[in-house]
């Protein structure tokens, strides 16, 4: 059951990177400042002071982007306006042409290297095994991940 102030919306399948895209479009469209991303195998650990931590160290860095795990969408956060300043290419996961996770914030560490901070430190942990994940929705040793992540990288630089 939803809570009363949750909006859902039903889509036919859009592929991981178009529902990023479309994710992006519905954040640009809200009153929020920051969205916090997750993957769907994320778990995560902490108590209610290591969350007020991580939510005040996002106030403190308006008009930027904040890492937690590297490159990956693991409570990574952003805010609107760095977030209207990027976005996917139309390129697709599933089809193993993009990891798009890495992509949005290696595009982001390039162009706006001063604009990120570290939320790792706030006391929250998450766990997930995105390398190995059995329950994946898209990938199944179907693909070479070091090509995917060489074709990422590629991208930064065209």
């Amino acid at each position: 059951m939803c809570p009363a102030n949750a909006i859902v919306y039903h889509y036919e399948k859009l592929g991981i990177t178009g529902a990023r895209r479309e994710l992006r479009k519905r954040f640009l469209e809200s009153p929020y400042e920051y969205l916090i991303m997750l993957d769907d195998d994320c778990i995560i650990g902490g108590d209610q002071e290591a969350a007020v931590r991580y939510l005040r160290t996002i106030d403190a860095h308006p008009d930027a982007y904040g890492t937690f795990a590297g490159t990956l969408f693991k409570l990574f956060a952003i805010s609107r306006t760095m977030y209207e300043k990027v976005d996917f290419p139309p390129l697709e996961a599933e089809r193993g042409e993009i990891f798009e996770d890495i992509f949005l914030v290696s595009l982001l560490r390039k162009r706006w290297p001063h604009q990120e901070f570290s939320l790792a430190g706030c006391g929250l942990t998450e766990t997930s095994d995105s390398a190995w994940d059995k329950s994946s929705t898209w990938y199944h040793n179907q693909y070479v991940k070091r090509e995917i992540g060489d074709k990422t990288r590629a991208l930064l630089y065209r």
